[in-house]
């Protein structure tokens, strides 16, 4: 019989913390940011609201999976994307060459200003409340966090699974 590694049955049975490896982050600008995006992803940007979250895919023009986005509405003039660890760069420079001349968007490869950690298993928003912060209630919402005197935000990205976005 096989002993389980405790972060692994910390996730099964309360909660594990995850430091998320070259996390990335890009955020996006300008006044066809959301037009722009929903022409180069799989989900449909309109049901993307303040205080919500979205997944999608971006992909090639052969259905080719390149990265798996989760959108965050920052403000009224700008998104946020973030990207599976280790795809910014690219994701970036791929999106960066899909901006045409007439559009106004701009995007910005921002990963170095913020850490990410996932929080995970049932006890992930307890472990979230102890940190100060109040876990979004509902899969796809995201809230406002601090940690310290660093501000960032929380996403509920599914149930027992917190992703926790902190200024570097």
């Amino acid at each position: 019989m096989s002993t389980l590694p405790a972060d692994y049955a910390a996730a099964l049975t309360s909660a594990a913390l995850y430091p998320i490896p070259a996390a990335g982050y890009l955020r996006f600008g300008g006044a066809d940011r959301s037009d722009f995006l929903n022409r180069q992803t799989t989900n449909d940007l309109r049901l993307l609201a303040p205080g919500r979250s979205l997944t999608t895919v971006l992909t090639t023009p052969v259905a080719r999976i390149q990265d798996v986005l989760i959108l965050v509405a920052e403000s009224d003039q700008t998104l946020a994307a973030l990207t599976l660890p280790g795809r910014a760069a690219a994701t970036f420079a791929h999106l960066r060459s899909k901006i045409f001349f007439m559009d106004k968007v701009t995007v910005h490869n921002i990963s170095a200003e913020f850490v990410q950690f996932d929080l995970i298993g049932p006890q992930a928003g307890a472990m979230l409340a102890a940190l100060g912060i109040a876990p979004p209630a509902e899969v796809g919402d995201e809230a406002p966090a601090t940690l310290g005197n660093r501000p960032g935000r929380a996403l509920r990205l599914h149930e027992g699974a917190l992703r926790l976005l902190i200024a570097a």
